[in-house]
């Protein structure tokens, strides 16, 4: 009967340590998924302040370029208007050399 009892003690203390060394694998587990989820989300963050920034920098060069798209048509516009003017100088200088030549 003691023996019996203490082969039956055994095998609880066997089973014990066991179960605690799966609780010890799970929680090491778990503290390893914990420090991958933390440089998960380092990482994460890392990547949506570089997004951040370059959606900031694609809106400023998208206004820059609307500026700039302004800026020629004006200069466009002000090209047109200096040669229709040159071309009625030009005009107007043939129109007085032939008036003078006569």
């Amino acid at each position: 009967h003691f023996k019996q009892m203490h082969v039956h003690r055994g095998k609880l203390i066997q089973q014990w340590e066991e179960a605690v060394d799966n609780m010890r694998q799970r929680d090491d587990a778990i503290t390893q998924a914990g420090e991958r989820y933390a440089n998960l989300q380092q990482e994460i963050r890392a990547k949506q302040q570089k997004l951040d920034k370059s959606k900031a920098f694609l809106a400023q060069e998208v206004a820059n370029n609307k500026q700039l798209e302004t800026d020629i048509t004006t200069t466009d516009r002000q090209l047109s208007r200096i040669r229709l003017e040159a071309l009625d100088v030009e005009k107007a200088l043939t129109e007085f050399k032939d008036e003078v030549e006569i």
